[in-house]
């Protein structure tokens, strides 16, 4: 979990300012990518996944959209 986390979060500490991360896969890496992306005041964030209750985490995580993604 910890790898996971920080896999996740490093990805995306550093944003260009105004970037809009796309998150692909809503799993302990893609959401702590989107908590990460929210603490940094990333002003969209897009969460992919193709299941409907790993999106609904992503939003309450801070994914301002979510998209399925087929498969």
């Amino acid at each position: 979990m910890a790898c996971g986390l920080s896999t996740g979060a490093g990805a995306v500490l550093k944003p260009h300012p105004g970037s809009s991360p796309v998150v692909y896969g809503a799993g302990a890496v893609g959401l702590a990518a989107v908590t990460a992306a929210r603490n940094s005041g990333a002003p969209q964030i897009i969460a992919v996944d193709r299941r409907e209750s790993r999106l609904a985490l992503a939003r309450r995580f801070g994914a301002t959209d979510t998209g399925r993604r087929a498969g």
